[in-house]
């Protein structure tokens, strides 16, 4: 992945290999998921035509660090400006050469994980995806009682005992590579613990309706409770989530089932290649 700013944030960028589809995926990663984590999932997608961006939530790293949200709200605002953005690009960049002012119908795949998929169900109110795929969705309270508990009582009461934005021992255990963890902002647990017990990510926000593909994850700490979907648009996938970082070890499986809802739901509005992408 390379890196590219996007309504001043910095995301990660992982471009098509052959042919390019009409619609971005925007990738909102969940807890403690870094880019490397997403890596193998995002190759895979981009060796099918894929263009695929994932927003990290500290707004990127390093020199080029861009100021981060500091609340829920503030990071459904962060997120729908980068996917109106994108979406944005996207109409224009595929407007008939004769009139590069025309704009077409093409949008934004937004794809999101545990609190990622909070967001992205969330964003649906200000931003029409043209389609949506959720890992693992629940409340956002419901993560931060799992996030709480996986942190162990203790540290409950006595906070300064470690960093909040780190994965707690038992969550991190379980990643084969440190590369694959990513620190959250500080204030993101108080946030979510004080959250109330709202919505899941399955219900969405206020927007209409998009296609929407869901899954549920096993063994995951952080997310304990089956994705149901309540939209009539929701469609619940058989393939199970190996545990909480299944984007670093998903099978080539999960990547073709990503692939084939995109193109078959979408149809020509993403596709003008021959047939044989559905093979």
């Amino acid at each position: 992945m390379s890196r590219t700013t996007i309504a001043e944030c910095e995301l990660y960028y992982e471009s098509p290999e052959a042919g390019r589809y009409r619609a971005p995926i925007l990738l909102l990663p969940g807890l403690f998921q870094s880019f490397e984590c997403w890596r193998p999932l995002t190759t895979r997608l981009a060796h099918r035509g894929w263009e695929l961006y994932l927003l990290p939530r500290d707004g990127g790293s390093g020199d080029q660090k861009s100021a981060g949200a500091t609340s829920l709200d503030g990071l459904v605002e962060q997120t729908a400006r980068v996917a109106e953005q994108l979406a944005r690009r996207a109409s224009q960049g595929y407007a008939p050469a004769d009139n590069e002012d025309v704009e077409t119908n093409a949008g934004v795949i937004v794809f999101g994980a545990d609190l990622g998929a909070h967001l992205a169900a969330e964003l649906t109110a200000r931003v029409q995806p043209m389609a949506t795929v959720l890992f693992s969705s629940v409340a956002p309270a419901v993560l931060g009682e799992s996030w709480q508990r996986a942190r162990g009582l203790l540290q409950r009461w006595r906070p300064g005992n470690a960093n909040p934005g780190v994965a707690p021992k038992g969550v991190a255990g379980t990643a084969r590579s440190n590369s694959w963890l990513s620190e959250e902002p500080d204030w993101l647990l108080a946030a979510l613990m004080s959250a109330g017990p709202g919505k899941s990510s399955a219900e969405g926000g206020d927007g209409e309706d998009v296609p929407t593909l869901m899954f549920s994850a096993d063994d995951d700490p952080l997310v304990q409770l089956p994705a149901v979907p309540s939209r009539d648009t929701a469609e619940l996938s058989d393939t199970a989530l190996p545990g909480h970082w299944w984007p670093a070890v998903a099978p080539q499986q999960l990547a073709d089932e990503l692939h084939r809802f995109l193109v078959l739901t979408l149809g020509d509005r993403v596709v003008d290649f021959p047939d044989s992408v559905f093979d």
